[in-house]
């Protein structure tokens, strides 16, 4: 046993100021003390009533500070052996001396008195408790040998949440997943949040996304639909590649919010499925009043056109009237300008268009491509054939278009 320096002592002043108090007062000040995590007070004022008493529940509270402040830890140990003697059935003594003897450091004296205790109490809150020391100790193992008897006795929830952090800090993922998840199908689902988010910490942790989607989204429904958990669960889908998933989810969960619609868009336009992306970017527009939006269907109405002249004449009316709103991004000034070269319906504006566009990205190869194209259109080879040379002079590995246009003005004349 070790020599412990300390105890507890009162001055003249406390020692007066606790005479004068009442049983019920100085009570309710140790509680006080003791609630607020100041062990030192509330250790006197057990200690005070427990000389003045001789009640043992007092006592048991002192030796319960004492554990906290290592203040007595060695006169507390000789009373707990003393009462553990005195009264062998009282488990209280037992329990505290564990405690104790983990405070000085004894762990052989504390394990056996683990051992002990359990002899008299299989019970659920003592089982823990003694799993708690091993824990300490670093015997894993056996610490979760005792939370299983403890879980088999009533199935509780926040027990299967430790035996599962315990079986993370050995790394034994899938086992603790296992777990996890043999406890909700006993208990039909009907889990805590906190069972969920520790699925879905396992889950994400082996890159197992399937899974990782299926809890995510019981999380959402069952307990928080909040807009955090919603863009996860799309981040998710998209990391899978598993984009009608999303736009089920979002088309479901979703609402009229602008980013979530937005997402929605590039969804339908990752599918090819123009016609919905459409209707999207119209609500925007409606939303926002923003022109880039009325280029976007400019480009969605080109793509479904199929050398429709109705849908064409539409497809200019939006970029003519976006331009007109003041879009002056290169992405839309290239494309609409080089849809007017291509399909020969004013060659001059669309070179202006992507001569517009690189004055904003002067080294894009797209936008230089088009400018090539529009000059090979209106035959002015020579202007074709220096871009296009540039083009591959500065870039090796070229798309196909472009390299067909290079052919193409190969042979211009």
């Amino acid at each position: 046993m070790s020599v412990n320096l300390f105890s507890i002592e009162l001055s003249k002043y406390e020692r007066e100021h606790f005479n004068r108090m009442s049983e019920d007062g100085l009570i309710v000040s140790a509680i006080f003390y003791e609630y607020n995590e100041d062990y030192v007070s509330s250790q006197k004022y057990y200690s005070y009533l427990y000389n003045k008493t001789l009640n043992d529940e007092y006592l048991y509270h002192e030796v319960t500070n004492s554990i906290y402040t290592h203040i007595d830890l060695d006169k507390n140990i000789i009373a707990m052996e003393n009462m553990k003697n005195k009264y062998p059935n009282n488990l209280k003594p037992k329990r505290l001396l564990i405690s104790l003897y983990m405070s000085n450091k004894e762990y052989y004296k504390s394990k056996s008195m683990s051992n002990q205790l359990l002899e008299y109490s299989q019970s659920v809150k003592d089982l823990e408790f003694v799993a708690d020391t091993y824990l300490y100790l670093e015997e894993k193992d056996y610490a979760i040998k005792l939370l299983n008897k403890a879980y088999n006795k009533n199935f509780d929830e926040n027990i299967i949440l430790r035996i599962v952090s315990i079986l993370v800090s050995q790394n034994k993922i899938k086992e603790a997943i296992k777990r996890l998840e043999t406890h909700k199908i006993m208990h039909n689902n009907n889990v805590s949040s906190d069972l969920i988010k520790s699925l879905i910490n396992l889950y994400a942790s082996i890159d197992d996304g399937k899974n990782l989607i299926k809890v995510y989204k019981e999380l959402y429904i069952n307990y928080e639909p909040t807009i955090e958990h919603r863009d996860n669960i799309v981040e998710i889908y998209l990391t899978l590649n598993m984009f009608n998933d999303a736009i089920d989810f979002l088309e479901t969960y979703g609402d009229d919010e602008v980013d979530l619609l937005e997402t929605l868009y590039g969804l339908y336009k990752k599918v090819d499925n123009n016609s919905k992306a459409l209707d999207i970017a119209r609500k925007i527009y409606k939303k926002q009043k923003s022109p880039k939006w009325l280029a976007e269907m400019g480009i969605l109405l080109f793509e479904e056109s199929k050398n429709d002249k109705t849908k064409i004449s539409k497809m200019i009316n939006y970029f003519e009237k976006a331009l007109a709103l003041g879009v002056n991004d290169a992405l839309y000034l290239n494309f609409y300008g080089y849809t007017l070269i291509d399909l020969d319906l004013d060659l001059d504006k669309g070179i202006n268009l992507i001569q517009e566009a690189l004055k904003i990205e002067p080294n894009n190869i797209y936008y230089l491509d088009s400018l090539a194209w529009g000059y090979y259109k209106k035959r002015e080879c020579q202007k074709a054939d220096d871009i296009i040379k540039k083009i591959f002079s500065l870039y090796s590995n070229l798309e196909d278009d472009i390299k067909e246009h290079f052919k193409e003005i190969e042979n211009c004349n």
